[in-house]
């Protein structure tokens, strides 16, 4: 009997911690932050982000957007169903999910338009039902124009991550001549510049010392003359 009530109790337990919402970006699932490349400068892009209704009940979702760090010159909006001014901060109508059901684009998707410049934005996303809040940092980088289309990052790979103290990042660039202007560059959440460190051949692995970076999220990006060609996301604990 008392196998029976711990079992049941455990079951409680599962059902009451289970999350409600699952977040998705091209197929993967997504906890905190989600990195939206953007292939283009002064055009608008739009991103799908899927959200999971993940119970057995339809679920009305408050959608807010929290403006956290603005390239000069960029645009961001959001759209349910239709699309709203970048200055619109809380949905006016709930995002409506039935059981088990994910969102589409005509559900939910983002709009960006990075003007311009080259750069970072960050925009935080909180999704509500009841007392339940859930948050998404969308990160929206501005990838590098001008440079020839045959040059590709065929590797950018960081080990150990999440990391502590040292990481070690491998990478392979082609189609560029000059790999005195490529370089490896850490930056925090808010796009502060943490390390660099000059690449003088086209592949290999640099080690980098995070002894010191407060635990948190943080990007890796490979950079070739002043142009970001691929970023992605680090932990260090």
């Amino acid at each position: 009997m008392k196998k029976i009530v711990l079992f049941l109790v455990a079951i409680a337990f599962l059902s009451a911690n289970a999350q409600s919402l699952k977040f998705f970006y091209q197929g993967e699932e997504v906890h905190d932050t989600v990195l939206l490349e953007v292939a283009g400068l002064n055009a608008i892009e739009e991103f799908t982000v899927n959200i999971l209704n993940n119970t057995d009940n339809e679920l009305e979702i408050t959608v807010a957007k929290e403006n956290i760090m603005e390239l000069d010159g960029s645009m961001n909006t959001f759209c349910l169903g239709a699309c709203y001014d970048p200055s619109v901060t809380i949905a006016p109508v709930p995002l409506v999910l039935a059981a088990h059901t994910q969102s589409t684009f005509d559900d939910f998707h983002l709009m960006y338009n990075s003007g311009r410049f080259m750069g970072i934005s960050l925009v935080k996303y909180t999704f509500t039902i009841g007392e339940e809040v859930y948050s998404l940092v969308m990160k929206y980088s501005s990838l590098a124009l001008g440079i020839s289309q045959n040059v590709k990052v065929k590797q950018l790979n960081s080990y150990p991550n999440p990391c502590t103290d040292r990481v070690k990042i491998q990478y392979n660039l082609s189609g560029y001549a000059h790999s005195a202007d490529a370089k490896i560059v850490i930056t925090n959440l808010l796009g502060k510049k943490m390390q660099e460190k000059s690449l003088q051949n086209l592949s290999g692995d640099v080690m980098f010392d995070v002894e010191d970076f407060p635990a948190g999220i943080y990007f890796y990006s490979i950079e070739v003359a002043q142009q970001v060609l691929a970023t992605k996301k680090l932990i260090v604990k």
